[in-house]
């Protein structure tokens, strides 16, 4: 052994990353050639090398970010469709139970909107849809209050989800007649 360490102790080889690729790549290049582990990552440090971002890591740091948000966001879902449910059968748009589907819904939009804008962050495709806001304009016009559930259509059109002929037939129930903004979404 001692032979060989001094036969390759002069031995110094070069190596030169290539930035179109990612670390990962890189690094596999790196002991094909004979370098090992912890001189890459002294290479790393030392040269402050930044590599093309990898696609799995990238989809790991929105799968771990957007995983916590999307599982409340699920359940919360599941809570308001069962209690509006019993809402609908008990028909009583206006008690105890109205207020908890209302405050529901409107934490489960808080998270739809969190979930999008993870989405964006990442450049994945958009959430669409959600019955949160459905349920929500909905217990607002069965309680009468048109204005509100026109403030949640708009709301839904604004995030991609088409309310837009709810949205017409709550400003018909109003009694009054779209406003340049309200047009707007509606014939978008």
């Amino acid at each position: 052994m001692g032979f060989f360490s001094k036969l390759f102790a002069g031995t110094v080889f070069t190596f030169k990353p290539d930035f179109s690729k990612t670390e990962y790549e890189n690094w596999l290049e790196y002991l094909h050639v004979g370098g090992t582990d912890s001189e890459w990552k002294e290479l790393k440090k030392r040269n402050h090398w930044k590599f093309k971002p990898d696609p799995i890591e990238k989809f790991s740091k929105y799968d771990s970010e957007l995983r916590p948000v999307f599982s409340e966001y699920g359940e919360l879902i599941k809570i308001i469709k069962e209690q509006w449910s019993a809402l609908y059968n008990s028909n009583n748009y206006t008690g105890q139970l109205a207020q908890t589907v209302e405050s529901n819904c409107i934490k489960a939009i808080s998270y739809y909107k969190e979930i999008q804008s993870i989405d964006i962050k990442y450049n994945q495709d958009l959430m669409t849809g959600s019955p949160a806001f459905t349920k929500l304009a909905l217990l607002y016009e069965r309680q009468g209050n048109f204005d509100k559930s026109i403030l949640v259509c708009k709301a839904a059109c604004k995030v991609g989800i088409d309310e837009k002929s709810r949205l017409k037939r709550m400003i018909k129930k109003a009694g009054r007649t779209p406003t340049a903004e309200e047009l707007k979404l509606i014939d978008n």
